[in-house]
């Protein structure tokens, strides 16, 4: 997950370049896919081995590094904040501090100190609020990929290159009045999401997509010394640089738990203060290519809805185990909030981008409903899927020819030798941002009678299945489920269609 929300924009284009390098040495057959995350999660590419069409997907203009106004306010107010203190403060006097039962607060002695203040406070408060929503959008795209991976056997990896989100946030004036009003605290909506990734077997695997960090007061741009700036803030007794060397080194401090944390409680790991990406990338795919599935049922009866620890140990302390790290106690009649559940094997098949589903082998061909093939077909008539009323400008009907094979399907034989089964066959159309924009759904009776079995084993059982398309880059998802075994097979095919 390539995290522009969050991210800096130059670390992005960074980010892109190297995992472009990277994609070039990687393991032949790796599967996987990339997604993006701005104001929304989004599949950038789907599940896939063609690791020269990731690195195409990687190169195009839907990867573009783009500026993130929210993690920009994050900074122009810690800069406020500062910089309010510095006015208050200036030519070395201080405030007056009066003690009362609240503690200390700053007493400003001049309108200029008042607007300052009230200046800097306001700036803080607005960038907090821009926390609020970058920490909401991050874990709700963590969440949506918990319920997207949740139908997809196995554990799954992801590898999340971002420059995170603080765990908290603490007043930067301590002192001053209204200052705890930006206070913030994000550690319940981090353990709910890092449950639910861990219910749907989802590893996070953060990787500081700012490499080696270092400070924007040591930067050759910075204009401010410490020698040329000798004025002190009003809340305490050193000056703007000496605060903003410290906010900004406990910023990015909280930062990096968040993602220790988030790894922590999935059963990743954090890349933290490294430049190497490829290498960091190369052992998650390495950490996360074997492991052990340990059930755990506690004995505990209490349901209180509080989150409990525990802990996996092994003989040999050597070893360093890497698992999600507890669990919320909630009751049995308490709605869940893992996404999860017991998937339906239908529902993984039809889901744009994952990897193909090969149990059941089957050819499907994607016709215009004009072409000469189709020439004499008995097809329906009127709209074609079940959004086909919602779709809006030019459309066009395709038609799916399915041929199955009736060796992977599960066939009840009867008395007088007819095979009978019953099969479930699915297209579901996406356009080029992933949005769902029309499906069809057929379940079909199979009957096959003993003197014509011969026959259909050799050429396979036809169905045709009608679909409308709106205009532009489609993706057809194409799913088949035999009802009886629920053995299931899908594949995706692109489908461009012209808007004249």
């Amino acid at each position: 997950m390539l995290d522009g929300l969050n991210t800096p924009l130059s670390d992005q284009r960074n980010v892109r370049l190297r995992m472009i390098e990277y994609l070039g040495k990687i393991k032949p057959g790796t599967s996987l896919a990339i997604f993006g995350l701005s104001s929304r999660l989004t599949m950038i590419a789907g599940f896939s081995t063609d690791l020269a069409a990731l690195t195409k997907v990687l190169k195009s203009p839907r990867t573009t590094a783009q500026q993130s106004s929210t993690l920009d306010m994050n900074k122009v107010g810690l800069q406020a904040g500062i910089a309010s203190g510095a006015v208050a403060g200036v030519n070395g006097t201080q405030s007056t501090a009066l003690v009362g039962e609240t503690g200390n607060q700053i007493v400003p002695q001049s309108d200029e100190e008042i607007l300052a203040l009230a200046a800097g406070q306001f700036q803080l408060e607005i960038a907090s609020f821009q926390t609020d929503q970058r920490v909401l959008i991050t874990l709700n795209a963590l969440q949506q990929l918990a319920a997207y991976l949740s139908a997809i056997p196995g554990r799954k990896n992801v590898i999340w290159f971002s420059g995170s989100f603080p765990l908290m946030i603490v007043p930067q004036n301590a002192a001053e009045e209204n200052s705890f009003r930006s206070l913030r605290s994000y550690m319940e909506q981090v353990r709910e999401t890092t449950n639910i990734l861990s219910d749907a077997r989802v590893a996070i695997y953060p990787v500081d997509a700012r490499g080696l960090t270092s400070l924007s007061q040591f930067n050759a741009g910075n204009t401010t010394s410490p020698a040329s700036d000798n004025s002190y803030l009003a809340h305490t007794n050193s000056t703007p640089f000496a605060e903003e060397f410290h906010l900004e080194h406990f910023q990015t401090e909280n930062e990096e738990n968040t993602m220790q944390r988030i790894a922590q409680d999935t059963g990743g790991k954090a890349y933290v203060e490294t430049n190497d990406f490829a290498a960091a990338v190369a052992d998650v795919i390495e950490n996360g290519s074997s492991y052990y599935t340990i059930g755990y049922v506690p004995e505990r009866k209490k349901f209180d809805g509080q989150f409990h620890t525990f802990k996996v140990s092994v003989d040999q302390a050597s070893y360093k185990l890497a698992y999600r790290r507890g669990y919320y106690a909630d009751a049995s009649d308490k709605p869940s909030p893992d996404p999860s559940g017991q998937p339906d094997p239908m529902t993984a098949a039809a889901l744009h981008g994952a990897p193909s589903a090969t149990q059941i082998i089957f050819t499907a061909q994607v016709l215009a409903a004009t072409d000469p093939l189709l020439q004499g077909a008995k097809l329906p008539t009127g709209p074609a899927g079940e959004l086909s009323a919602t779709l809006k400008g030019p459309t066009e009907r395709f038609v799916v020819n399915f041929t199955l094979s009736p060796s992977t399907l599960s066939l009840d034989v009867a008395p007088d030798g007819t095979r009978n089964g019953k099969i479930e066959l699915a297209l579901i159309a996406y356009d080029a941002n992933g949005n769902r924009v029309n499906d069809a759904d057929r379940q079909f009776q199979l009957a096959i009678k003993p003197e014509v079995f011969e026959r259909v084993a050799a050429k396979g059982i036809t169905v045709l299945v009608p679909i409308d398309l709106p205009a532009g880059e489609n993706s057809l998802r194409i799913a088949v489920r035999d009802l009886d075994a629920g053995r299931t097979g899908s594949l995706e095919v692109p489908v461009a269609v012209a808007s004249n």
